[in-house]
């Protein structure tokens, strides 16, 4: 199972399953206010997103793994690398727990 969830939800699924695999994505440092500029969001907003990204940031020592999105295509090939290589040689079980 995949899912794409934020840091309270995944330490949510770390509780219930202790061997999950978990990958921290994140932009880099030096561009990350620059693409919520980017996006035109207003200077409170852009407060918030920062803020909320540090405190986030303080919890990547959670995951086992941490991507950073500099070029999405390279992002997108590393996370499939990851996953193939989680998912490789265990098989299917459909609604595991």
């Amino acid at each position: 199972m995949l899912l794409v969830i934020d840091v309270q939800g995944a330490a949510q699924v770390r509780a219930i399953y202790p061997r999950c695999y978990s990958i921290f994505l994140r932009a880099p440092d030096d561009v990350y206010e620059a693409r919520l500029r980017d996006r035109g969001d207003d200077e409170s907003a852009i407060g918030r997103r920062l803020m909320s990204a540090k405190r986030e940031l303080e919890r990547i020592h959670e995951y086992n793994e941490q991507l950073i999105n500099d070029q999405l295509p390279d992002t997108v090939q590393q996370l499939e690398t990851i996953i193939a290589r989680q998912f490789a040689g265990r098989p299917e079980v459909p609604n595991a727990r």
